[in-house]
């Protein structure tokens, strides 16, 4: 039995994502590709998701936001990178997050192609970057894809959906196309491919 291994070993400081439509409320689970860029409270493109980089709605007075925490009452916040991150900083600041592990097991799931991880992923990802294989190339194997996640901190808030939807930044703009950052989680994420004829069963093993 012949197989290819290709590991991707991602250390993120911001590592899932969850949305929620502006349009329908509906809730959107997707690894985050641009973790220098997303924050609590952005409004995102979700046409975006399958590129490259997301596209963030930016404006002036955006709605504010309130992190919401256990035990601790939060004064609301201005939306926006800067101020996520000096408020995390506060928050585990004196802690040593690498004594943390979040107990699971790695998920495998098989994949028609690598143009299809977009099902693993939450979200199209360009495997001609992430991989170095070109997704269009005919294989006779089928593509095997493990994941081991590693949570330490998440986050949420909480925003006026309703002042959200009516600020001048979004007018012309699409609703259904919108999705609001309403948790964002950090930890370790790394994925192993496997190429192999082999059966499911034994991949999973």
């Amino acid at each position: 039995m012949k197989r290819k291994l290709l590991v991707l070993l991602l250390i993120l400081f911001c590592l899932n994502s969850i949305a929620q439509e502006i349009q329908d409320e509906t809730n959107m689970i997707f690894i985050n590709k641009n973790p220098k860029e997303l924050y609590l409270g952005a409004i995102l493109k979700i046409s975006s998701l399958d590129k490259d980089k997301y596209e963030i709605v930016e404006g002036s007075n955006l709605p504010q936001v309130t992190y919401l925490m256990i035990n601790k009452d939060v004064p609301p916040m201005t939306p926006n990178l800067s101020s996520m991150r000096d408020f995390i900083r506060k928050e585990i600041k004196g802690e040593d997050l690498s004594t943390i592990v979040s107990l699971g097991y790695p998920k495998v799931q098989k994949v028609e192609s690598y143009e299809k991880l977009g099902a693993v992923f939450g979200e199209r990802i360009n495997p001609e970057i992430m991989l170095a294989v070109n997704p269009k190339s005919k294989k006779s194997k089928s593509v095997y894809v493990a994941t081991f996640t590693n949570m330490i901190y998440t986050i949420n808030c909480q925003t006026d959906i309703v002042k959200a939807k009516a600020h001048p930044a979004l007018k012309g703009l699409d609703p259904k196309n919108l999705m609001y950052v309403e948790q964002l989680s950090y930890g370790r994420f790394a994925t192993i491919f496997i190429e192999s004829d082999a059966e499911y069963e034994k991949i999973e093993a």
